[in-house]
């Protein structure tokens, strides 16, 4: 596959075959490219896009919005229709794809200056597209643009370097950081001319030098090949994060899902919960494994998550749980379904929908079997029947409930009166309107449980990311590092309180996490640990709101900057639930924002 220029000329060299039997190619919106982008528009926090090809027209979503990120996925695009992959299976592949890593990335610097990070690619098309980028996401005036020697040998040319000259000036940078001896030698002229310009041979010469050069409220483009590994230069101007961290594993939630799929019938449908910020792992991401493996329906607690949801690209069906008269034009802009709960909410959705025209907009009914939080009571059925018959602006999708113990044998009595209430309720519903609905009733739990309660559909939620069967991968895993170590004599005590006193002299490690991060104060005076270099540490003191002091005395060769697992593989979430006299819900969705979400795959 070569690819070259501007996507508008970007041409495919068929593999297999040369000389006068090549078959070339071409993307773009002319008249004459191969495949022909007929229309491309944005909407949200995506694209749609439709392309022509060999007189076949496909129309696709694409989940971004910039230049860059488009052109990357329209080549995708082409080449896997050329290879004759389907419009389903073409579509479910574009909604998994994500920017790039070191491509076309903002990011916080020191000194209040921005970072736009494209150490991906080198030639001239792309610095095009980064300039344009940084000079429409602008945040100030000055434009300053690290650049390294382009590494294709075509690109070695005086005149080349001139057109990189040019390009720089067009777009008003102030100040040039040149990276490798032939830009060195070709930017004598701009400095010239009056720009500000800094010459080095390496990265490593830019990165020492960065104290001196000042740095400061600047838009920053770093655009360089990938030789020069600018990734250690982005590393090094970038604002210090917080070392905290959540990795969710992605391997590890699609093997819980496959456990729980393996579970149902084959005509059993799966909803999946997304409350609570994904419980703490993050949505956007989670929605768009779920999208990619087949799940019929997601569940948020608000409408404005539903509404993320829809900007990010996704377009399974979602559940809106605690929707909000507010927020009704919201449900019908994004194709949201609302859960009906009251009579309240119930009558003021229905006299919304009237006023607005609508007819059939599907709703979620919730019947409340003994939870006591949500629901229409069953006796109360004979109410909700006048409302929901003989009307055309709302249809019924689903009636569900919650069961409240379905994980302990103790309340099993409890879970089958509740099913058959609700059952025979839901027949009720049935008869009077006429039609069918799903049925839903179990939770992570009642899905190993309680197979013959599975009916149309279940509810997973916690059981994508920690808990359930022995063997299952754990999907979650909070780490930290080191910040100090000190050793505290015997008799003096550690943290807030003077609640510990060390019995002898003690290696004390103070780690980057606290309460202010989720890491419970309950955990305190050694009643959790940590784990450093596979050995436990016991947490000493009382938990701060930034810190937390542990016991690393018999840990060897321990260091400053070493890893710390809060949780995880080797010490599973639910250890530090118990630690806390609580459930894992409660741990991790409080999990603090500030704590940087990172996903993996392998």
């Amino acid at each position: 596959l070569v690819a070259f220029a501007r996507w508008q000329e970007y041409t495919l060299l068929q593999p297999g075959l040369t000389g006068s039997t090549q078959q070339w190619l071409t993307i773009g919106s002319h008249a004459n490219c191969s495949f022909r982008v007929m229309q491309m528009q944005a909407e949200g926090q995506t694209t749609i896009v439709s392309l022509c090809f060999k007189e076949t027209t496909q129309t696709l979503r694409l989940p971004f919005t910039n230049p860059a990120q488009v052109e990357n996925a329209l080549m995708c695009v082409a080449v896997a229709w050329w290879m004759g992959i389907p419009q389903p299976t073409l579509q479910q592949a574009v909604n998994t794809l994500y920017p790039v890593d070191m491509r076309l990335q903002w990011k916080r610097g020191i000194n209040h200056c921005q970072l736009l990070n494209d150490g991906y690619t080198s030639d001239l098309a792309s610095l095009k597209i980064a300039l344009d980028y940084l000079t429409q996401q602008k945040q100030g005036e000055k434009l300053t643009l690290i650049l390294s020697d382009f590494s294709a040998p075509a690109d070695a040319s005086a005149h080349f370097y001139a057109q990189v000259l040019n390009l720089i000036k067009r777009y008003g940078i102030s100040r040039l950081v040149a990276v490798g001896p032939r830009l060195a030698e070709a930017t004598a002229t701009l400095a010239e001319q009056g720009m500000q310009v800094h010459c080095f041979y390496s990265t490593a010469q830019v990165i020492e030098a960065i104290p001196t050069l000042n740095f400061s409220a600047e838009n920053i483009l770093v655009k360089g090949a990938r030789v020069f590994a600018f990734e250690n230069l982005v590393q090094a101007l970038q604002q210090q994060a917080h070392e905290t961290e959540l990795t969710i594993n992605l391997n590890a939630v699609a093997q819980r899902l496959a456990y729980y799929r393996g579970l149902l019938q084959p005509d059993t449908k799966i909803m999946v919960m997304l409350k609570a910020f994904g419980y703490g792992s993050g949505v956007v991401e989670i929605a768009r494994l779920l999208q990619f493996s087949g799940v019929h329906y997601l569940a948020v607690a608000y409408t404005d998550e539903g509404v993320a949801l829809r900007q990010a690209g996704i377009h399974l069906p979602i559940m809106v749980m605690n929707p909000e008269p507010a927020g009704f034009a919201l449900l019908e802009q994004y194709n949201l379904e609302p859960e009906l709960y009251d009579f309240g909410i119930l009558n003021q959705f229905l006299d919304w929908c009237r006023q607005q025209g609508s007819e059939h907009f599907p709703v979620h009914i919730k019947l409340d079997t003994g939870m006591h939080r949500l629901g229409f009571l069953p006796e109360a059925i004979h109410q909700l029947l006048p409302l929901l018959t003989g009307q055309r602006v709302a249809v019924i999708k689903s009636v569900f409930t919650h069961l409240v113990a379905a994980e302990d044998a103790a309340h099993d009595a409890y879970t089958a009166q509740q099913a058959a209430t609700f059952n025979a309720a839901a027949s009720r519903l049935e008869a009077a309107l006429g039609y069918g609905f799903m049925r839903h009733l179990c939770n992570t739990a009642a899905i190993a449980r309680h197979p013959a309660l599975h009916a149309h559909m279940v509810r997973l939620g916690i059981g994508l990311y920690a808990g359930g069967q022995a063997g299952l991968p754990a999907a979650l895993c909070l780490t930290t590092r080191i910040a100090q170590l000190k050793w505290v004599p015997q008799g003096q005590t550690v943290g807030y309180g003077r609640t510990q006193t060390m019995a002898g002299n003690t290696l004390v490690a103070t780690v980057r996490i606290g309460y202010a991060d989720g890491y419970r104060r309950q955990l305190g005076n050694g009643i959790g640990y940590m784990l450093v270099r596979g050995h436990r540490a016991a947490v000493v003191g009382r938990v701060c709101m930034d810190m937390t002091m542990i016991d690393v005395t018999h840990v060897p060769n321990v260091a400053v900057g070493d890893a710390v697992e809060v949780f995880g593989p080797n010490l599973p979430l639910e250890v530090v639930a118990q630690q806390c006299g609580t459930i894992i819900y409660e741990i991790i969705t409080g999990i603090g924002q500030r704590v940087k979400r990172v996903y993996h795959s392998e």
